[in-house]
């Protein structure tokens, strides 16, 4: 082999040993706002990046950032969306804040009664 290619094979190892240390996993729960209730379901997105996960029954979850300074969006049906700022930080739980105006335009149609050979669907 050629010192060169040598050379840059070794600064390309060099180079992906650098990137995979930016990476890093942040762990947590997500609450309700009194900060009792664990929220299943709620999609956390690094911004700027396609990269996403959602929490389980229990309101935990875990992502891989792609760094230390990344921000995490948190969001979930009637309640606020929070960004939240990563800092290198390894555990980040919350309580989202829940939006009265966005919970009072839901609007619940559940009466009636339809015959099962008229049903569709």
């Amino acid at each position: 082999m050629k010192k060169g290619t040598l050379i840059i094979l070794l600064c390309l190892l060099m180079l992906s040993n650098f990137l995979n240390a930016q990476q890093l996993t942040v762990t947590g729960t997500v609450t309700d706002g009194t900060n009792q209730f664990p929220l299943p379901g709620v999609t956390i997105f690094e911004q700027g990046t396609t990269n996403g996960t959602i929490t389980n029954a229990e309101g935990m979850y875990t992502i891989n950032a792609s760094s230390k300074d990344a921000i995490l969006l948190f969001s979930f049906i009637g309640f606020l969306t929070e960004e939240v700022m990563i800092e290198g930080r390894a555990e980040i739980s919350l309580s989202l804040i829940p939006d009265i105006q966005s919970l009072s335009e839901v609007v619940v149609i559940g009466y009636g009664t339809v015959k099962k050979q008229d049903a569709t669907g």
